[in-house]
């Protein structure tokens, strides 16, 4: 799990196993530890008994405050 989209994305992506990554993305300044408790909070319940190996999941809370959540398979160029 992180919140460093940019960099881990593009580490996940050239690999072609990965366990999954969970991104938290967040509108600067509204960062707090209940933002990130909830917004895990999502992610757990999208992944689910499913497990996440090979993807990528995405969890972001907008300046409006609306979450929005993407999950995609991860692939090597």
């Amino acid at each position: 799990m992180t919140n460093d989209r940019a960099d881990f994305t593009s580490l996940m992506e050239r690999e072609l196993l990965h366990p999954g990554l969970v991104c938290l993305n967040v509108a600067h300044g509204l960062m707090r530890l209940r933002v990130h408790q909830e917004l895990f909070e999502h992610a757990l319940t999208h992944i689910g008994g499913d497990g996440l190996a090979g993807q990528i999941l995405e969890v972001t809370l907008a300046a409006d405050r609306t979450v929005r959540v993407n999950r995609y398979a991860s692939a090597p160029e």
